[in-house]
């Protein structure tokens, strides 16, 4: 009897720690966000999209468990701010702040990185203001998580801040990247994404007229034409595919990389996966993972969940060429077919009033 007894109570204590446990995961789950940044964005040429002065401009949080809005964390539309101000892109800084990449076209001085709490109507502080790096349109912000950088695309370069933060150039006062040539040439005007590889070379997506390409660069910076690594040249599936975002996957060593435009024939608006050696410099396997103009059209920014591999996109919510407001669907990936699922039959999260246009996002 007393072995039942004992085992009765194994079970039980072992039942409690498993509820526990579920209970532990069911609440973290619900806790992550997806944080989202409206302002300024491109979407492909040929569609218009909001500009500084016609966008939301808000950071804001939804809510992982169901899509909805939970909070606005930053508005930029206060009196504080300077007109036209508007976040281009947003990465993750620790468990409690956000970096947000600031544009403003007409008050230069006003172009900064800051560090904005994630609680809603939280604080911000100036974390990188230097007239010198932020001379250009700013575009997009990555954060290499193993160092703590910053790469900054802006109209003719990429800049890369350490995690001082202090601005690293080549030479005296060259960008971290500028006017690469070889295989990456004619590629500093629309830089659209930036991703750093596990060994810390450069993954770039530049969208120029026929030049939409996929370009990688030494992980030293860009000083010769030997530092453009890619080989061979890797172009968009048709050149009227304007590459907008772009996600890497180092445990499968695989790029994928969305494409826009204004019309909806075949590739244009499409995401594609590739292969991509880090040791070789070598991107094969093109993939064609996802196309339904139906869904996806017009794709403004990209972001992947690695706890659960959930790969979230902002899509214009219409095929029209100027467009209305932005979506946020839900993909699942498999790496082996390299192909994307939808999750449901409706957008995960849908256009509001906070979403023109979506120009950045993170889990």
């Amino acid at each position: 009897m007393k072995y039942k007894i004992a085992s009765v109570l194994a079970l039980s204590i072992l039942s409690t720690t498993i509820g526990c446990e579920k209970k532990k995961v069911d609440e973290v789950v619900a806790s992550k966000k997806l944080y989202v940044a409206s302002g300024s964005c491109y979407s492909g040429a040929g569609n218009t999209t909001f500009t500084a002065t016609t966008a939301s401009n808000v950071i804001y949080a939804v809510n992982l468990s169901n899509g909805t809005v939970d909070s606005i964390i930053s508005d930029y539309t206060t009196a504080g701010e300077a007109a036209n101000t508007t976040p281009v892109s947003i990465v993750d800084f620790d468990s409690e702040y956000i970096l947000a990449l600031v544009e403003n076209a007409t008050t230069t001085a006003a172009r900064r990185v800051e560090k904005v709490s994630k609680v809603s109507g939280g604080s911000k502080s100036l974390y990188y203001g230097n007239t010198a790096a932020l001379s250009g349109a700013l575009r997009f912000m990555s954060r290499d998580p193993a160092s703590g950088s910053l790469l900054i695309s802006k109209t003719t370069a990429v800049e890369k801040v350490n995690s001082t933060p202090s601005r690293l150039t080549i030479g005296a006062a060259t960008p971290w990247i500028n006017a690469p040539a070889g295989n990456c040439s004619t590629s500093a005007t629309l830089i659209t994404s930036i991703q750093t590889l596990s060994n810390g070379k450069i993954l770039y997506t530049h969208a120029n007229a026929a030049q939409n390409k996929i370009g990688m660069i030494s992980a030293a910076g860009y000083t010769v034409a030997g530092d453009c690594l890619i080989t061979p040249a890797t172009n968009a599936p048709v050149a009227t595919a304007f590459p907008t975002a772009s996600l890497y996957l180092p445990e499968y060593g695989q790029y994928i990389v969305a494409y826009a435009g204004n019309v909806t024939t075949a590739n244009v608006n499409s995401i594609y996966a590739y292969d991509i050696n880090e040791t070789t410099n070598a991107i094969s396997g093109a993939t064609k993972a996802y196309e339904d103009s139906s869904v996806i059209y017009g794709i403004s920014a990209m972001t992947r969940d690695t706890s659960t591999g959930a790969i979230y996109i902002a899509t214009a919510n219409s095929t029209s060429t100027t467009v209305a407001n932005y979506n946020i669907e839900k993909f699942t990936y498999d790496s082996t077919t390299k192909l994307l699922t939808r999750v449901g039959t409706v957008p995960f999260s849908t256009g509001w009033t906070g979403s023109k246009c979506i120009s950045s996002m993170f889990v």
